[in-house]
């Protein structure tokens, strides 16, 4: 989170902020110490849409991230689509996600489409979190599936593997 998606990522929650049939709605943004004011902003911004609208900023590390995919329903992973850096980012996050046992909604970025079947893929939060409601046994069994895609294709030792080819051809 910085200052390349910010403006972005405003809008994404303000609007998921303004979709009041959502229901009161927590959002947690995880992220780097130094994104702190560019979350108060955001923040504003939600509120000024819709007060209920919860939003608390989580210092990143990897403990903290452990605990907020521990505590969270569901994983919110908005990109925009149509810069070009989104099509060089890697599916770590969504992968992340899906082996923590929970359902994300995430942009259709190239990276994230290998991982369709597995988690809610579109260009509004809203609609996914909608989708997720009113579809809880088709998000679980997404899930479930997807945790084991991610054991065959993405554990440490299939990762270490790969390393291992592409640098000593091993």
């Amino acid at each position: 989170l910085g200052a390349p998606n910010a403006k972005f990522l405003t809008d994404q929650f303000s609007a998921l902020a303004s979709d009041l049939d959502l229901g009161r709605l927590h959002l947690e943004i995880v992220a780097g110490a130094s994104a702190a004011d560019t979350v108060e902003h955001i923040k504003q911004h939600i509120v000024e849409r819709n007060p209920a609208f919860a939003v608390s900023f989580t210092e990143w590390s990897l403990q903290s991230l452990e605990k907020a995919l521990d505590r969270t329903d569901l994983v919110l992973l908005p990109h925009e689509t149509d810069m070009p850096w989104t099509h060089v980012k890697s599916h770590n996050r969504l992968v992340e996600a899906i082996r923590a046992g929970r359902f994300a909604l995430a942009s259709p970025i190239p990276s994230y489409r290998e991982l369709d079947a597995y988690a809610w893929l579109g260009e509004s939060l809203a609609d996914g979190i909608r989708w997720a409601r009113t579809h809880p046994s088709e998000a679980i069994q997404r899930l479930e599936a997807g945790q084991l895609y991610v054991e065959s294709r993405f554990s440490p030792e299939k990762v270490g593997e790969k390393w291992a080819r592409a640098l000593f051809g091993a």
